[in-house]
């Protein structure tokens, strides 16, 4: 079966977005089990950011203490000493002043692309680190700026459905996550590439030489039709299914959040909850035998 470029990296750039995802979400979720262990109580770091309507929503989700350090020790002290020069220049810091090209580049280009800068270096010394956190950059620039251009009372405010919003905001991430992934910038240009369609069909999928670096608990990865399968089961529980902190109880009342297919799948000490757990704790068993490592362990 030959399988068309296209295609094959789509299948793997996503498989990598949703690899990412439930690492980091495990590894969170651990963190504050072992915390609550010791009667410390961890921040939630993870908080469904593939459901996020936006990219300034998605770093509200994704690394939430990474995000409120950047906001706290990066961005806000950056954006405090330019709006201290403006003040003593006589210029405003208003809202209505950051909708102006001069006070959007001060009070948001510059402070944004700079915190986002040092945050992609904080992820790695590669230039795809680099580049990664500019892109990010980039993203909440644009973001602030459709806010700015589109308030309240606008005709365009909130006519984009959120599903759309939603789909686009993770199409925005694969593409970063593409150079987070690679092992230098030309690696994630030639993939950028053929995401679109720029080079030749592949070689056969089902003899390709990466499927061997695949391990024996993802075997199912091994043929396009079982690794499609479970593309859209993670799809359908990124999406669809609530969180930890949503079955656990552990948001506020006054927390928005968006319907899930299973709403009411919240903890009770109940019957059900015991078997459910207790075939989890078996199958964790299970794979004691597995070793494996933390994607975002490195960082």
């Amino acid at each position: 079966m030959s399988f068309p470029h296209i295609a094959g990296t789509w299948l793997g750039v996503i498989c990598y977005s949703m690899q990412l995802y439930f690492d980091f979400s495990g590894y969170s979720d651990m963190a504050l089990g072992l915390a609550r262990m010791f009667s410390i109580e961890f921040p939630i770091n993870f908080d469904s950011p593939y459901k996020a309507p936006s990219i300034i929503e998605f770093w509200q989700r994704w690394h939430m203490t990474l995000s409120r350090y950047i906001a706290e020790y990066l961005y806000t002290p950056i954006l405090q000493m330019v709006n201290s020069r403006r003040m003593d220049a006589g210029k405003k810091v208003s809202r209505k002043a950051q909708a102006t090209p001069e006070g959007f580049v001060e009070m948001i280009f510059i402070p944004t692309m700079t915190a986002m800068f040092i945050a992609g270096i904080w992820h790695g010394a590669g230039t795809q680190f680099l580049i990664f956190g500019l892109l990010h950059g980039f993203y909440l620039v644009v973001n602030h700026a459709w806010r700015l251009l589109t308030p309240k009372g606008n005709s365009l405010h909130g006519k984009l459905p959120v599903p759309i919003s939603i789909l686009g905001t993770f199409l925005c991430v694969v593409v970063s996550l593409v150079f987070f992934r690679a092992s230098g910038v030309r690696d994630a240009v030639y993939i950028l590439g053929t995401m679109v369609g720029a080079h030749s069909v592949g070689p056969v999928f089902n003899s390709n030489p990466l499927l061997q670096e695949i391990p024996r608990t993802s075997v199912f990865l091994t043929k396009i039709s079982t690794a499609t399968v479970a593309i859209a089961a993670c799809f359908v529980i990124v999406w669809g299914m609530p969180n930890t902190q949503e079955i656990l109880g552990q948001l506020t009342r006054d927390t928005v959040r968006l319907s899930s297919l299973l709403p009411r799948l919240m903890w009770r000490p109940t019957a059900a909850w015991s078997l459910v757990l207790m075939v989890l704790f078996g199958l964790s068993l299970l794979m004691l035998d597995t070793s494996t490592r933390f994607l975002y362990f490195q960082f």
